[in-house]
Order: structure tokens, then C-alpha cells, then sequence
């Protein structure tokens, strides 16, 4: 519910165009901040036909530091390719999301979020509290949805740029077709942990 609140404000195009963009980032691609931080404009491609237009990111593998950069290729939505071609500034070689703070860019990815949810005033449907949202909760909604959608560990571990399965468990673990029982037989005093 805490998703389709948020994909609802970004489709009608609410929030600061900068911040939108964040958010969509990582809505859709579910990958770790500092991937987003290292993007490149150079790692913004777009293909266009005689009957559509795409874009990509070439997403920089973070983990996965070696003499050469080394990416992965992610399609992305036509809204955020649009908006982030608007957006851009520069050169190959300047950062895609220039209005990040150089010194955290990081952190400048978490505050855009946070106030991303603040501005609009959402509500978590779950909570009745204000809805906190960042990077890494995004990836893991992202993870555990394919999960319960059937996906393999590998494909999970594809999308999440890890090199095996082994920390790709947890999201397996937690799908809401193993949580929600385990909710419900639980006392009521003991559901904020579940």
C-alpha cells in the first residue's frame, strides 16, 4: 500500500522534479545509493525508433571495484528517461544527478527522499504515522516482491547486483505469504516486531 501511495504521486508528476527523479530511480531499479551517486551522463542512453523511444541506464556495479568501471544495463521507464533528460547538465562525464552534494551524495539521496514523502504529506496507510521512505527499502520491497511473484534466487540476485545467492535468502524468507500467517498467529502485543 506504502508502494502504490508513492507510485501514485509520481505518476501524476507530484514533488520537486529533482526529487521525483530520485525516487523513481529507486522505485524502479532498486539499487544501492551510491550506484545512483556514481551515475554518469554518459551511463544515460537513449534509442530512439520510428515508432518509440527508450532509455537505459548503465547502472555502475558498486561492489564490484575493479581497475576497470564496470556497469549493468537497466531499461527504464519512459517517464523517468524524460525527466531525467531534462534534468541533465553537462558533459559524458559530469554526474547525471548534479544537484547531489558532492561531499554525501548519499545522504543527499536519503534527504531528497525523505522530503519527497514530507512535501506531499503522505501517510503510511499501515501506520497513520508520516511515510519514511529510502533507498534501501525500496530494493528490498523490490526483492521481496519477486519473490512472492516466483522469482528464482538468481534472477533476485541478478537484479540486486549480488555475485551469488547467499544474501539473497532473507527476501525469500520474508515474503508476506510466510509473514502474514506468522502475523496472525502472534499476540496483538507482539505485531509491531512481526
Amino acid at each position: 500500500d506504502e508502494l502504490l501511495l508513492v507510485s501514485r504521486a509520481v505518476s501524476k508528476g507530484q514533488g520537486m522534479d529533482q526529487d521525483r527523479a530520485i525516487v523513481m530511480l529507486h522505485l524502479e531499479l532498486g539499487h544501492n545509493p551510491n550506484a545512483s551517486a556514481r551515475l554518469r551522463n554518459k551511463d544515460f542512453v537513449r534509442y530512439e525508433t520510428k515508432s518509440a523511444v527508450v532509455y537505459q541506464l548503465n547502472v555502475p556495479r558498486v561492489k564490484k571495484r575493479t581497475s576497470r568501471r564496470e556497469t549493468k544495463c537497466r531499461p527504464i521507464s519512459t517517464a523517468l528517461g524524460r525527466l531525467l533528460e531534462c534534468l541533465q547538465q553537462g558533459g559524458p562525464e559530469a554526474t547525471l544527478l548534479h544537484w547531489l552534494p558532492s561531499e554525501n551524495p548519499e545522504g543527499g539521496i536519503n534527504r531528497a527522499m525523505r522530503r519527497f514523502a514530507r512535501e506531499l504529506h503522505m501517510v503510511s496507510p499501515r501506520t497513520q504515522r508520516p511515510l519514511v521512505i529510502n533507498p534501501r527499502r525500496f530494493r528490498f520491497s523490490i526483492a521481496t516482491h519477486m519473490a512472492e511473484e516466483g522469482a528464482s534466487a538468481f534472477h533476485i540476485a541478478e537484479v540486486l547486483d549480488h555475485t551469488d545467492i547467499q544474501n539473497v535468502r532473507v527476501y525469500i524468507e520474508t515474503v508476506s505469504s510466510i509473514a502474514d500467517p506468522v502475523a496472525k498467529a502472534t499476540d496483538a502485543a507482539l505485531a509491531p516486531m512481526v
